[in-house]
């Protein structure tokens, strides 16, 4: 027999028009057969939103997020500064919130930066060297007592501002004696 009668065998479209397909290049997406070739369509968003990394795709690996170092970038935190991505991580160094004041409690808040808040019933210095037992209030430092004395009715007890010492001074003429009739 002749080969001649037999049908024709099918030809296979390997890419029918308008249906889906893999190009081969992981940086497309939404691939599709235009004019029997795979096309692909659109490209792939490499974006990993982080400022510390080089964002780019390889057809072969698709998306790459290459670790920078050096560059400056904002970590969002209050309390950091001098920010530099450091092998892909944002990082800076903390900042002081010390306001030297012994009557705050000095805190840092990420989304806040520094808060100083006022403590009671703590130790503090006021400034006068004639005072002692200095304590915050509210976040203020109240003075203390003063601790001189003196034994004599007729003189007051006084401090050196400058120096802190006690002394005496005479009660001034013409002002009643602390003790009646006692000068």
């Amino acid at each position: 027999g002749s080969h001649e009668d037999a049908p024709a065998p099918d030809v296979v479209d390997p890419c029918p028009e308008g249906s889906a397909c893999d190009d081969g290049d992981l940086c497309t997406v939404g691939d599709t057969c235009v004019e029997g070739v795979c096309v692909g369509a659109a490209p792939v968003t490499c974006v990993d939103d982080n400022a510390c990394t080089e964002d780019s795709c390889d057809p072969e690996a698709g998306c790459l997020f290459e670790p920078l170092t050096g560059a400056d970038c904002d970590d969002g935190n209050a309390c950091s500064e001098a920010t530099t991505c450091q092998e892909g991580v944002c990082l800076g160094a903390t900042i002081s919130c010390d306001d030297e004041d012994p009557c705050t409690s000095d805190a840092c808040e990420p989304d806040a930066g520094c808060v100083h808040e006022p403590v009671w019933l703590v130790s503090c210095e006021d400034g006068d060297l004639c005072t002692v037992g200095d304590t915050c209030e509210e976040g203020v430092c109240i003075p203390g007592e003063v601790p001189c004395e003196v034994d004599d009715p007729c003189l007051l007890a006084a401090c050196d501002a400058e120096t802190g010492a006690c002394g005496a001074l005479p009660v001034e003429d013409g002002l009643p004696c602390p003790v009646a009739d006692a000068c």
